[in-house]
């Protein structure tokens, strides 16, 4: 009985770990030849993707393709309307209903008219690429975005919030909500002197939890917003430290209606460092924690991720005592304490630097103790694609070796990732899907 338990385990593990593989590669090149960014990507069993396409004559305006589970186009779409000098698609998201029967693929894209103003479009597409209808955020002619996301809720509704700027240069928010018909729901602008942001993050859970977070202008603190469910602001909350924020790397609200935000701050003796601030419901702060590397120089965050346990994930880059940047991910408990942290670098002198974390909110599995999540980022002049566990451990990694002058990964999507690369002549966006090799006949993909 021993050896037989000690059998299916070992299978177990290998299964859980064996060696990844590339499932498919495609070369974006759906309207023609050309340059290629490729903004945004969401894979399931198929794979979305949005961005930007220019050549010397056309563009920039935002295209939009589906691949199917083998890599191959379903349909693509360009957004070029009328009127306007240029298009960029941000955010790509799938809809699904009953029996996976598609209510639609939306996309966010940020247009800029003749006159140079920049306004959001919330587009919907049907299932063959035709657009079914288009909203523009509502604005004043005098008005331009700074900077705009899209998100939806577990209801199905679908945000668009950013900040704008006025002739006079004062920045005000706006959120605007609409359900999948894009009937809108409501929609609000609003300004305060004291909340001028210089940049913003957004999250959305449950019963209309939305809020709204950045480095503030005047005071380098970072900010919280919070809205009700008919698109009121609720409260605000600033985490004010002598030292000064510089970047809001990312938000996450759990279930609960807990804030968590983590970015970067700047002390003259550490250098740049992970800041990580967590407030309740009500806008307490229930705890705050700087990492300061190994190296105590540039420590650097650019993701998050939370999972049911209230426990928290940071990633990001951080200079080691050579000055060479590692890969850096530090766990903490629901008190902030660290728990754990793990460093990747692949090769002596060979900087790796982080780019993505593919997370937001981790839920376990019924009867599972542990989930993986993906990080990519660069090494070298390379794409790299961890898989990591809750439990601390880097499960697998996967260098890609595009063929570029100058190479990044510019989205992630479970264990598929976009990259640009940069060549002499082109910019080219490439989508790669990784998935498990075979073993003991059996396939797996993530």
């Amino acid at each position: 009985m021993k050896k037989y338990m000690y059998f299916v385990f070992m299978v177990l593990v290998l299964i859980n770990c064996s060696e990844m593989e590339i499932q498919w590669e495609r070369a974006v090149d759906v309207a023609g030849a050309g340059n290629y960014s490729i903004a945004d990507i969401t894979s399931h069993h198929d794979t979305y993707v949005t961005g930007t396409y220019w050549t010397e004559n056309r563009g920039p305006f935002c295209v939009t393709a589906q691949y199917d589970e083998n890599g191959d186009i379903v349909w693509h779409a360009e957004y070029e309307p009328a009127g306007v000098k240029a298009t960029y698609g941000r955010k790509v998201l799938c809809r699904h209903g009953i029996a996976k029967r598609e209510y639609g693929v939306f996309v966010h894209a940020q247009v800029t008219n003749n006159a140079g103003h920049i306004n959001s479009a919330l587009i919907r597409y049907d299932s063959l690429g035709n657009i079914m209808w288009v909203r523009m955020v509502q604005k004043s002619a005098e008005e331009s975005e700074r900077e705009s996301v899209m998100l939806v809720d577990y209801a199905g509704d679908i945000y668009l919030a950013g900040l704008r700027t006025d002739i006079k240069g004062d920045i005000s928010i706006f959120v605007s909500k609409y359900d999948r018909e894009g009937e809108k729901m409501w929609s609000t602008s609003y300004f305060n002197p004291d909340i001028q942001f210089r940049h913003i993050k957004c999250d959305v859970r449950e019963h209309g939890q939305f809020a709204m977070a950045g480095v503030l202008e005047d005071s380098r603190d970072f900010g919280l917003v919070r809205y009700d469910d008919m698109g009121h602001v609720a409260s605000f909350v600033r985490f004010e430290t002598v030292e000064q924020e510089e970047m809001l790397t990312d938000i996450e609200i759990d279930l609960n209606g807990t804030a968590y935000m983590t970015g970067m701050s700047y002390d003259s003796e550490t250098h740049n460092d992970f800041l990580t601030v967590v407030y309740d419901k009500n806008d307490s702060l229930v705890w705050s924690r700087r990492y300061d590397g190994v190296g105590h120089l540039d420590d650097i965050p650019r993701g998050m991720a939370i999972d049911e346990s209230s426990h928290v994930y940071v990633t990001g880059s951080s200079v080691n005592e050579q000055g060479i940047a590692d890969v850096v991910t530090v766990k903490y408990d629901r008190e902030g304490n660290e728990l754990w942290r793990t460093t990747y670098n692949r090769e002596k002198g060979e900087s790796a630097e982080p780019h993505f974390l593919g997370g937001g909110f981790i839920r376990f599995s019924k009867g599972e103790t542990f989930q993986n999540f993906a990080i990519t980022g660069t090494v070298g002049n390379n794409i790299v694609l961890l898989s990591h566990s809750t439990n601390g451990f880097i499960s697998w990694a996967k260098v890609y070796k595009p063929r570029g002058e100058k190479n990044r990964p510019t989205a992630l999507s479970g264990n598929c990732v976009a990259v640009e690369s940069i060549t002499a002549d082109r910019t080219e966006a490439i989508i790669v899907k990784y998935g498990k090799a075979e073993q003991f006949g059996i396939a797996r993909w993530d």
